[in-house]
């Protein structure tokens, strides 16, 4: 990847914390999901450094500071691993030098809990390295327990980029490889909104709908591996057998609008042969790695 950044002058949020958010969520979903092998800053002078025309000190911004979130821990030869169902979360992993390092992205306030039990010889405490929107907290380390589950759980404030490092892990070879599987919450990265099962409806045919993350129980959905690289995934809420569908079976894009219309997500039940098949592809990852909810 060689060309991003932010903000255009007439961008309508183009803060510089705004910015930097944009540039860390650009990273992780380039590394992770494109599977680019090398990011290059591209103009290092539009909102990353400030430069005086007059020679004065550069002034280093809130990019600079998200970019070192992720360069300075993420080096050459780390491998990106999977970070299970944390969506806004890059891990990373050398085996070389036994560190594991998790970027998380917060744009609201919540708490952090990645499951590090795919992996042996675990510390007693991790370093977190922090940049928020204060105007001082820029890479500011912190030390943090794990708890007794071996889980990072932290709370993280809004607009904010967390980076922790582990050292001294080794993947371990008796978890199972297959991250995608088991019970996650399905966020949008445009708008950072959960599905979520309209009314918490139980009945088939109830539309799928987006809807603030956290405000309700029925915001996750069970991934289940039906082999060959596809998956189903099932509502939880209450009644067992309901899978995410496409309404009416049609293979024209949805609206997005009207619930449970034509071509929009429903709950329907998992395996009837009058709509599609209720499955999607997913690309199992390549080693064990930590898992994750928000």
């Amino acid at each position: 990847m060689s060309e991003l950044g932010c903000c255009f002058a007439d961008q309508k949020e183009k803060g510089e914390m705004w910015g930097a958010l944009f540039m860390a969520d650009a990273i992780r979903m380039d590394l992770r999901d494109l599977g680019a092998e090398a990011w290059l800053l591209w103009q290092p002078d539009w909102e990353v450094i400030g430069f005086d025309a007059h020679g004065g000190p550069p002034l280093l911004k809130k990019q600079y500071y998200v970019l070192a979130q992720y360069s300075r821990f993420v080096r050459p030869g780390f491998q990106i691993v999977s970070a299970g169902g944390a969506s806004n979360t890059l891990a990373a992993y050398s085996p070389a030098s036994k560190r594991l390092v998790l970027v998380t992205t917060s744009w609201e306030a919540g708490e952090d809990d990645l499951d590090l039990t795919a992996f042996a010889g675990l510390p007693a405490t991790v370093t977190a390295y922090r940049t928020t929107s204060d105007a001082q907290t820029n890479l500011r380390e912190e030390r943090i327990a794990l708890s007794s589950e071996r889980h990072i759980v932290n709370a993280s404030p809004a607009r904010s980029i967390t980076t922790y490092v582990v050292d001294g892990v080794t993947a371990r070879s008796d978890v199972p490889v297959d991250k995608i599987q088991g019970v996650h919450k399905l966020v949008s990265q445009a708008t950072r909104l959960c599905l979520n099962v309209a009314a918490n409806a139980t009945s088939s045919g109830t539309a799928i709908i987006p809807f603030s993350c956290g405000a309700y129980s029925n915001e996750e959905f069970n991934v289940v591996d039906r082999g060959g690289g596809f998956y189903s995934i099932h509502t939880v809420n209450a009644l067992a057998g309901l899978c995410l569908n496409i309404s009416n079976g049609t293979t024209s894009p949805g609206d997005g609008r009207t619930r449970g219309g034509p071509g929009n997500l429903i709950q329907w039940s998992c395996g009837d042969g009058r709509l599609p098949e209720n499955e999607f592809s997913g690309s199992r990852p390549r080693r064990p790695a930590p898992t994750a909810s928000r």
